[in-house]
């Protein structure tokens, strides 16, 4: 009879992100630029930092390489990452949101806006976006090219 196989620990690893992430736990994408990497790998994210869906980030990341050069880059943290007592709504993404990738249209978003709690979830169900008022460390396994 055939020796069961081990696995190697960083596939478990994998498998254990892949699953969690399947699960449902929540990831927030930061989006920026190669040019601000080694500042960001050194010091970390100062507050306030822009946080989103990974469709925001990735729209910010391409914005942030247009004007400070470099190639785009998405930084992805866990919610376990982040104190949910410094998020925040981001209000103008509320007001001016990306229409790009927001389904719903200014008007729609500023109605269900006023019906809502005005809470940092509804910002980033709104307008796929929320601010961070802390510090944050960056490490290079959260960095993806795109």
């Amino acid at each position: 009879m055939p020796r069961p196989r081990c696995m190697d620990p960083d596939d478990l690893w994998k498998l254990g992100e892949a699953f969690l992430s399947y699960a449902g736990e929540e990831m927030l994408y930061y989006g920026t630029t190669t040019e601000k990497l080694d500042a960001l790998l050194e010091d970390g994210l100062e507050a306030p930092s822009h946080w989103g869906t990974l469709e925001m980030a990735t729209l910010r990341a391409e914005e942030a390489a247009e004007e400070d050069g470099g190639d785009p880059v998405v930084i992805t943290k866990s919610m376990t990452d982040f104190s949910t007592t410094a998020l925040q709504a981001d209000e103008d993404a509320i007001k001016t949101p990306a229409q790009s990738i927001v389904a719903r249209s200014e008007e729609q978003i500023a109605e269900e806006w006023e019906k809502s709690d005005k809470s940092w979830e509804d910002s980033l169900d709104l307008a796929e976006s929320v601010l961070y008022d802390g510090h944050l460390e960056i490490s290079e396994d959260e960095i993806d090219h795109i």
